[in-house]
């Protein structure tokens, strides 16, 4: 996925991310990344925040089945 694609987030995912919003690192990069539902991706920023967050392929307590989740693992810049 390149830099400056975009993604709407589901219901369900951001039910996930008001649940983690001040606890985790992706919580602050999505946020600051998203207008309204819509989340523009930076994978650079995103693999420093899950880097960050500990776990550097995926995101804390998100479903492995959610398209956000696939976004994360498939566009990671970390090895």
């Amino acid at each position: 996925m390149n830099d400056g694609e975009q993604y709407e987030l589901t219901t369900d995912e951001l039910g996930w991310l008001d649940f983690i919003d001040g606890k985790y690192s992706i919580a602050d990069h999505l946020r600051a990344n998203m207008v309204g539902n819509v989340y523009t991706v930076d994978t650079f920023g995103m693999s420093e925040a899950l880097e960050a967050d500990g776990i550097s392929y995926k995101a804390v307590m998100l479903s492995d089945d959610s398209a956000l989740q696939a976004i994360f693992f498939y566009s990671n810049h970390n090895d």
